[in-house]
């Protein structure tokens, strides 16, 4: 979730490869997605809500991570609502399940963790939302999971996704250790055969997989101050091993660039965006 990597076999073709997923998982991983969650979520709910999630809805959350954003989902769905949570982090998903507990969503929250592809083939059930949130950026073959979701998508149902587009990556003013950074995450990503930039070509690939009713927004959330501003420095760090591993950047590479962003990120006059968001709803002909 990869130009390295060789072909598999026909018949044997999976979304993502084993090492094509650039940012650190685990405990560490789940912090920052507790972050990122926060920091889009005022953004990320008014997009579903537009894409038709709604009360007693069962939905899919593929690539849930450690839950941030799915259990926020019952803030819409209320008390007959389900979420089904689906990501390859054990650690990450084990952190859902607890909080989940905590909540008291439990029994309407269910996660699983496995591999995209063979969690879906392994999947009997239809679902009448599909929300794939920074996911498809991440995959070697995101219009084949595409292809394949159709048959989990109920009658009338709905694909709603979220990805990026790292070229709406910004700051004000400029600063050197930012474009250094947004750089070297386009080109770590491009070299395990993910792409960085997938939220323009987000409407071509659902309808050449035959969605249809197909609407497509976006929005670059931009921050001043909290969270939202450490964004950057946070993501640096979580790809700092897979940059390291491609020999893109040698671990002083790493520490002077993020060293650079914290101190930016701290001076009060200045602005980091995220990378710009494409929103996208669909469905398929009954």
């Amino acid at each position: 979730m990869p130009s390295t990597m060789p072909h598999p076999p026909d018949g044997a073709d999976e979304a993502c490869a084993p090492d094509s997923y650039i940012i650190r998982g685990g405990v560490t991983g789940s912090d920052r997605l507790s972050i990122l969650a926060h920091a889009t979520w005022p953004t990320s709910k008014p997009f579903l809500i537009r894409a038709g999630l709604r009360p007693g809805m069962h939905c899919l959350d593929l690539g849930c991570g450690n839950g941030a954003i799915s259990l926020r989902l019952f803030e819409i769905l209320g008390p007959t609502g389900t979420v089904f949570g689906l990501d390859r982090d054990a650690t990450n998903i084990a952190i859902a399940q607890q909080q989940a507990t905590q909540l008291a969503v439990g029994a309407r929250a269910e996660f699983s963790a496995a591999d995209v592809m063979p969690g879906i083939e392994t999947m009997s059930r239809q679902f009448d939302l599909i929300y794939l949130r920074l996911l498809l950026s991440h995959l070697t073959a995101p219009a084949t999971l595409l292809q394949r979701l159709r048959k989990h998508l109920k009658p009338g149902g709905t694909i709603a996704i979220e990805d990026v587009d790292f070229d709406g990556h910004r700051c004000a003013p400029a600063c050197p250790a930012f474009a250094r950074y947004v750089a070297l995450y386009k080109t770590v990503a491009r070299q395990r055969g993910a792409d960085a930039t997938i939220g323009p070509k987000l409407e071509g690939m659902v309808r050449a997989a035959g969605y249809h009713d197909i609407e497509v927004s976006s929005v670059t959330p931009v921050f001043t101050t909290g969270e939202g501003k450490q964004m950057a420095t946070l993501t640096l760090a979580a790809i700092a091993e897979s940059a390291i591993n491609s020999r893109l950047a040698t671990r002083a590479d790493i520490d002077e660039i993020r060293g650079a962003l914290a101190a930016f990120a701290q001076d009060p006059t200045t602005q980091f965006s995220l990378p710009t968001f494409y929103q996208l709803r669909c469905g398929v002909n009954v």
